[in-house]
């Protein structure tokens, strides 16, 4: 028997419908960790589960169980209780399902943490520099200090929750592998699973064949926070672009994230560019979004070190679309090691207009092309991961 240890996500459908599918159920429990209102909202039913708070679920047993999958360890109650009931877990294989926002909050406290106190901890990848006396070292010094002995409890808990893992599930190993570097205890298995199919594997190429009478660049896909980049992206934007021109327009989706770091981004899109700045705010549904994104011509991300966004990025590579990214991402280098034309930012930044315009025709049917062989090949992997979990 496997027990599936979740919240209640709309994106967990699509591993219960193939338990279905697979007359699995009876070998396959779903826990769904609920505070407040014990009901279903986002996920549709699902046969075999229990709804239950915290006190529930620090009544299960790891041991009674052959496998438990944690679909993300994005509150403290689960990774709680993993660190706890992971002690006594038996031969009870632990499966974790990561999601962005784990690697957020698990990395970004172990650079808190281990980094040296005169670095700056506002960003994950932050170089490390010899101390300098300053006024701005100092103060790090001292921000950081207080932060270690506010977070140096959830930091521990953690270490002993990723202590317990065997299995760490993801759609690309380099998050698993930096997760490895920041915290030593960490000595999982990975196994390629994407944790939702809406952007990764659904074809999208009816959203295609969307002409503009205007250059439309997006920028980004969120508000997360300062390490998408958004100033440096735009400000080389803004260096190449003749802004008397009105024949372009810059889309900025910002429908989530750091509400601070959304206003200023919107503040120096409206400086920039104007009226031909399009902030997206509004949370849109996939066939628009979708519809939105084959309406853009190039596409620029400004993570430098944390491959997010990939669902993004591979839709519209499908697309045809020009995509720019640092060539530091480890997303970059697993598009061109796939054959996948991706450019670098540093090109853009050092103004090349070329970059801001549509892709040759050959190229982008290139592409297309790779990607469809692509998703045929994780579709294939995925399902061979999840039959060997749910089974």
């Amino acid at each position: 028997m496997n027990i599936h240890i979740l919240k209640d996500n709309k994106f967990y459908d699509d591993m219960s419908k193939v338990i279905i599918d697979k007359n699995l159920v009876d070998n396959n429990i779903y826990f769904i960790f609920r505070s407040k209102e014990h009901d279903y909202k986002a996920m549709k039913p699902y046969p075999n589960s229990v709804i239950g708070g915290e006190e529930d679920l620090f009544k299960i047993r790891l041991s009674d169980y052959d496998k438990a999958i944690f679909h993300n360890l994005a509150d403290t109650a689960r990774i709680s209780f993993l660190a706890h009931a992971g002690k006594s877990k038996g031969r009870c294989l632990i499966y974790w399902r990561l999601w962005q926002g784990d690697n957020y909050a698990i990395a970004g406290l172990a650079n808190i943490m281990t980094k040296p106190l005169w670095a700056n901890h506002s960003q994950i990848h932050d170089n490390d520099k010899d101390f300098v006396v300053s006024l701005e070292s100092c103060t790090n010094i001292l921000k950081n200090i207080r932060a270690r002995i506010r977070y140096r409890h959830k930091y521990r808990i953690i270490c002993q929750a990723l202590e317990n893992v065997d299995y760490a599930l993801n759609w690309n190993e380099f998050e698993v592998d930096a997760i490895r570097e920041l915290y030593s205890v960490f000595n999982a298995q990975f196994l390629y699973h994407a944790y939702h199919t809406s952007e990764l594997y659904n074809d999208v190429g009816g959203y295609a064949d969307e002409v503009n009478k205007e250059l439309r660049v997006c920028v980004g896909h969120s508000g997360d926070g300062t390490f998408l980049n958004h100033e440096q992206v735009f400000m080389a934007i803004r260096k190449i672009l003749d802004i008397n021109d009105t024949n372009f327009r810059v889309v900025t989706p910002l429908s989530y994230g750091n509400t601070k770091y959304i206003d200023h981004v919107l503040r120096m899109g409206q400086s920039l560019f104007g009226q031909y700045f399009e902030p997206i705010l509004d949370f849109m549904e996939y066939p628009d979004y979708m519809k939105l994104l084959s309406q853009c011509d190039v596409f620029v991300f400004g993570q430098k070190y944390i491959p997010c966004a990939e669902g993004n990025i591979s839709a519209v590579l499908k697309m045809g679309k020009r995509v720019i990214m640092p060539s530091t991402n480890p997303m970059y280098r697993m598009y061109i090691d796939d054959g996948v034309c991706i450019f670098d930012l540093d090109e853009l930044i050092s103004g090349n207009h070329r970059l801001l315009e549509s892709l040759p025709e050959d190229i982008k049917q290139s592409n297309i092309n790779r990607m469809r062989t692509r998703y045929e090949l994780m579709k294939s992997i995925r399902l061979k991961t999840l039959m060997e979990i749910i089974t």
